[in-house]
């Protein structure tokens, strides 16, 4: 099973290490910030969380001295046989259509008893 997600990270424009986290230092205007060469490591939003504040965003990324990166990550997943797992995203659907004709039809059938 192929899973694809598009995120943003934020890379530091001098050195190229991603940011990890920041924590805002309590009784002052600044903030502790940790970075990460392994961009696996690296703080992250989904690509229309960027977008839904994208101007906030770029401030943060400015802030810190970074350019925000589109990442695509695309994961393969397997069973640690290898074989490909059940997609239960699927049969939950189907799970949550059949309740819902089944609680219909409790209610069709209550009607017909009064």
């Amino acid at each position: 099973m192929k899973k694809t997600e598009k995120i943003i990270v934020l890379r530091d424009k001098k050195d190229g290490s991603y940011l990890k986290n920041y924590k805002n230092n309590d009784d002052s205007m600044a903030c502790t910030s940790n970075w990460t060469n392994e961009i696996r490591e690296a703080a992250y939003m989904p690509v229309e969380f960027y977008y839904s504040d994208e101007e906030r965003n770029n401030k943060l990324a400015d802030f810190f001295g970074s350019e925000p990166l589109l990442v695509e990550v695309e994961y393969t997943i397997k069973k640690l046989d290898g074989s490909e797992p059940e997609d239960l995203a699927d049969r939950t659907e189907n799970s949550k259509r059949e309740s819902f004709k089944k609680f219909l039809d409790m209610l069709a059938n209550g009607l017909e008893d009064d």
